[in-house]
């Protein structure tokens, strides 16, 4: 039922990632902490993590930015979609 809810809050808001952020730690009861880096400094720090073999590396970084595209036919069928509509909010 939950998992229902936060794909109608979705669709019915355009949500920039910090907002989905916000919407996840709200449905999970935690407190959200967002910081906030430039992309030089993210980058920096991956750089270093390249040489150091740390977790986040330029590789994971690109991976972790890069568009992705998803397919939400199960989503739509789930809901009863059955158009391509854009609620706006």
């Amino acid at each position: 039922m939950l998992t229902v809810v936060f794909i109608t809050l979705l669709m019915m808001r355009l949500c920039l990632t910090n907002t989905l952020i916000e919407i996840i730690g709200d449905c999970l009861g935690r407190k959200v902490r967002i910081w906030k880096f430039g992309r030089g400094a993210m980058t920096f720090l991956a750089n270093i993590g390249d040489r150091l073999h740390l977790p986040l590396t330029t590789e994971r970084l690109s991976k972790l930015t890069e568009n992705y595209v998803v397919d939400n036919s199960k989503i739509k069928r789930v809901l009863q979609i059955d158009k391509n509509a854009i609620v706006g909010t």
